[in-house]
């Protein structure tokens, strides 16, 4: 099977499928690396598609062309957006470590809330949501992770809610749903997500891509 780079005509299928052309997402990744799907997509060669792939389908990864992956799954090869998967160590990361919502009240930060890494990177999980926060001060931990574990309030239950924030940013997730959560980010709506999902964001440009998709204010 050919494999050349994506031609115009995919790039512009892609673009009109809302896949986002912003630096501030791409991950570096290498031949050999296994990535997960974040969404339902499509694996494609130039002028069609392949394959459809599904969240939490695990590719490897053959080739790189600039945000472009050339991935392997089963049989079938094909080329999909960076943005549109999670590299396996980060997915693994993730799965292991502790849940900000597993803690109740008002909690000062550390290490077990997740710290910035020497690049000003930070992945917390509250609520089962991965957050990808980038362009924080390096070593910079959340001066405050905050947890209510909902209640009740004279016969009405009152939503589950947790918020991080760091010096330059405030992220909170609200129950909104069975398995639903409202997005806020420094008091502004982003609309829901899901246990499983992956929110990336970059905080000088307030950019937000949910599962690789960018996320407008609501």
């Amino acid at each position: 099977m050919s494999h050349t780079t994506p031609t115009l005509a995919i790039l512009a299928a892609l673009l009109a499928a809302n896949v986002p052309t912003a630096s501030s997402a791409a991950q570096e990744y290498m031949q050999g690396d296994e990535v997960f799907v974040l969404r339902a997509t499509e694996l494609r060669v130039p002028g069609k598609a392949v394959a459809a792939v599904r969240k939490g389908d695990k590719l490897t990864v053959e080739q790189v062309q600039d945000k472009w992956l050339w991935v392997r799954s089963g049989e079938v090869r094909g080329w999909i957006d960076n943005r549109s998967v999670i590299p396996a160590t980060l997915k693994a990361r993730y799965d292991s470590q502790t849940d900000v919502s597993s803690v109740w009240g008002a909690i000062v930060g550390g290490d077990k809330y997740v710290d910035a890494d020497k690049s000003g990177r930070a992945t917390p999980k509250l609520f089962g949501v991965g957050l990808d926060v980038r362009g924080l001060k390096p070593g910079e931990g959340p001066q405050i992770c905050n947890v209510v574990l909902g209640g009740w309030d004279n016969g009405r239950r009152l939503p589950k809610q947790g918020s991080l924030r760091y010096d330059d940013i405030d992220i909170a997730l609200t129950e909104s749903g069975a398995d639903d959560w409202s997005l806020s980010i420094d008091g502004k709506p982003y609309g829901t997500v899901t246990a499983g999902d992956y929110v990336l964001i970059a905080v000088p440009a307030r950019q937000v891509f949910v599962n690789g998709q960018i996320r407008r204010r609501r």
